[in-house]
Parts: C-alpha cells; structure tokens; sequence
C-alpha cells in the first residue's frame, strides 16, 4: 500500500471503528468493524480534509468513480435492496464517504444506521468475507477500467 501524505492522520474514532481494507491511488477503503452490515468508508487522504467540496478536483473524480463502481460492484453482488451513501460528520468531521449495503430486514431496515443499537465486532470468518469482498471488488475495478 502507498505511503500517505506525513502529515496525514486518520481520525481516532474511524482508526477505532474500522480497518484498512485497500488504497485506492490516495483514498483508503476501509471496512467498519460491525456485523449488522456490510459497510465500508472511503478516506482521502489528504490533511484536515473536512467537506466534500474541499477536495481537489482530480481526486474527487476518482471519489467519485470510486464510489460509483463499489456502489455498483456491492449491488449487484449481494442483491442488495438499497445502497445508503452518506457524508455526515457530524461526530467525525474528517471527510469520509459511507457506503452501506442495506438489505430489508436487516438490523435498522428501513431506518438509518447511525445511532441504532449498538455495533456488534466482525467475527474472524466476517472479517475475512468482509476482506474478500474488497479484494474481489479490486479485480472488478481493474476489469472496469481496461
């Protein structure tokens, strides 16, 4: 994985929350560590980045293409019923893009995630599905950019 910008730093909160998935060129995917869902963030990493509209305009194309594709990859993959894609920051205000494959019935169906029960640890087999899932979204991602 590339090394970040030296004055990058994850927030505390998502570094507790989450692990490192996969770089995508200067955007950590990363997992988040609650078994109720399948939900993963994507972190530029750039220094004291707070709002979407700060972004350099060539990374927020690749955010944004990043996005689309994971969205899309996660979709079709686990038939998913919804995707929620959210940029709150309201606790953290590190940018960061939640991307949440919602299916009904799951933990909070139909309402949000956030503030709903308490987030329950990925057991090591989820944690490895969780892995493989970025993984197999990587080898899609190279097939949809060839």
């Amino acid at each position: 994985m590339p090394d970040f910008k030296p004055d990058f730093n994850l927030d505390p909160k998502l570094e507790k929350d989450s692990f490192l998935s996969d770089v995508f060129d200067e955007i950590q995917i990363r997992t988040i560590n609650d078994s109720r869902y399948i939900w993963f963030i994507l972190v530029p990493a750039i220094p004291q980045l707070k709002e979407w509209h700060d972004l350099p305009p060539a990374l927020e194309a690749k955010l944004l293409h990043l996005t689309r594709n994971l969205s899309q990859f996660l979709s079709q993959t686990l038939h998913t019923d919804k995707i929620n894609i959210a940029a709150l920051g309201n606790i953290v205000s590190q940018f960061h893009l939640h991307i949440i494959a919602r299916h009904k019935g799951d933990a909070s169906w139909p309402n949000p995630v956030w503030g709903d029960g308490i987030a329950t640890a990925l057991e090591k087999d989820e944690f490895h599905a969780r892995q493989k899932l970025i993984s197999d979204f990587h080898k899609y991602l190279s097939n949809v950019n060839a």
